[in-house]
């Protein structure tokens, strides 16, 4: 006994997401229990309405099919993802290379700055050596002005002195 709700069994696996291949090895499978609701119409294998539900696929076919769906825009949201993982990460090796040619150069500046600072702890020295014979020299002049200055019967030591003191 045939209903008024007939379709064909391309339209009915379309409906359902599954394959007509899968379709005709169910009704295979369960030709005794379908034969009498399956009829052809043009050549066409049309299925009523027990049919339909009798080839209907299981809910575990329908979530199997929903938990794909899910996982499909899941894929597409970690694959935008990824994408933007992938500019931050380019932006980053990036400013990476930005650091390492700034840590080059401070590098550089401050090598010049050691290299400076050497140079004048040596003409600290360099200025206290200096320094220390010019107190050396300092000491033997007042030596040799208290020599003269003891020496006073010469006219020439007064002279000398005189000229030691800065008076002329």
């Amino acid at each position: 006994m045939m209903s008024n709700n007939i379709i064909s069994i391309k339209a009915f696996s379309e409906k359902n997401h599954i394959s007509e291949q899968a379709v005709y090895k169910k009704i295979h499978r369960n030709s005794d229990k379908l034969k009498s609701h399956i009829s052809k119409q043009n050549g066409r294998m049309m299925l009523d309405s027990f049919a339909q539900e009798q080839l209907k696929p299981a809910d575990v076919n329908f979530t199997l099919a929903e938990k794909v769906k899910q996982l499909e825009n899941l894929l597409a949201d970690k694959m935008a993802e990824n994408e933007k993982l992938i500019v931050e990460h380019s932006q980053l090796v990036d400013k990476i290379s930005e650091n390492e040619a700034l840590i080059e150069k401070l590098k550089s500046e401050i090598s010049e700055k050691n290299t400076e600072i050497e140079n004048l702890k040596n003409r600290v020295i360099e200025l206290t050596d200096k320094s220390l014979e010019i107190g050396e020299l300092k000491n033997m002049l007042e030596e040799l002005l208290t020599v003269l200055s003891e020496n006073t019967n010469s006219s020439m030591s007064k002279k000398l002195g005189n000229l030691f003191a800065g008076k002329h």
